[in-house]
C-alpha cells in the first residue's frame, strides 16, 4: 500500500480481507486514497458464512463441522471465527486445520 500510494498508482486489490487495510485508508486517506478493495473483510465473510451455516442446520439438520483454512492470517482469523460461531450454536467441530500457502496435497486434512 505504501509503494503504490508513493507513486499514486490505483491499487485494486481483490484479496485483501484484513480489516486493517480499510483501517490505515479510513486513518490516513490522503496517502492512501489510490487504494481500493473490491472484495468482503473477514468479519463480513464470516457473518455470511454464519448465515449459510445457520441455515444449513436449520433446513438440512447438519451440526457437524471440519475447517480448513489457508495458512494466511485473515483465513487463520476467519477460521477461528467460525469455529467459535460453530461451537457457541450446538455445533461439533471436528478439527480447525490450516494448509499452507500453495500447498497442492491436502491428504493430511
Amino acid at each position: 500500500m505504501d509503494l503504490m500510494s508513493k507513486y499514486k498508482l490505483p491499487y485494486i486489490c481483490s484479496i485483501a480481507m484484513t480489516p486493517l487495510f480499510q483501517k490505515k485508508i479510513v486513518e490516513g486517506y490522503d496517502k492512501y486514497k489510490y487504494c481500493f478493495r473490491n472484495c468482503l473483510n473477514a468479519p463480513y465473510l464470516v457473518m455470511y458464512l454464519q448465515g449459510v451455516m445457520g441455515f444449513a442446520k436449520k433446513q438440512f439438520g447438519f451440526s457437524k463441522a471440519y475447517i480448513i483454512v489457508q495458512d494466511t492470517l485473515w483465513a487463520q482469523g476467519t477460521g477461528k471465527g467460525l469455529e467459535k460461531w460453530y461451537k457457541d450454536n450446538g455445533w461439533e467441530v471436528g478439527s480447525l486445520d490450516a494448509y499452507a500457502l500453495g500447498a497442492s496435497d491436502f491428504s493430511p486434512s
